[in-house]
C-alpha cells in the first residue's frame, strides 16, 4: 500500500474535523446549561491559570497538553 496524495490526505483530514466540529456542537447543545456555565465562573484559582497561559505563550505545542493538565 503507497503514500496517499496529498489531495487524499487533506480530503481525510478535513473529514474528519468536520465529523468532530459537529459531533461536538451537537454535544454542546444537548448538554448546555446556562445555570451550571454561570456556576463555574471563578471556580479555577488564578495559579494554575496562570501557569496555563504561560505554558501556552512560550511552548506553542503544548497549548493542548496544558489545557488538559490545567483543567
Amino acid at each position: 500500500m503507497g503514500i496517499p496524495s496529498p489531495q487524499a490526505s487533506n480530503a481525510c483530514m478535513f473529514t474528519t474535523y468536520g465529523v468532530f466540529l459537529v459531533f461536538g456542537l451537537l454535544v454542546a447543545w444537548r448538554y448546555s446549561n446556562k445555570k451550571e456555565f454561570l456556576a463555574a465562573i471563578k471556580s479555577q484559582p488564578a495559579i494554575p491559570l496562570a501557569f496555563n497561559f504561560v505554558a501556552s505563550l512560550f511552548l506553542p505545542w503544548s497549548i493542548i497538553l496544558s489545557g488538559i493538565l490545567f483543567s
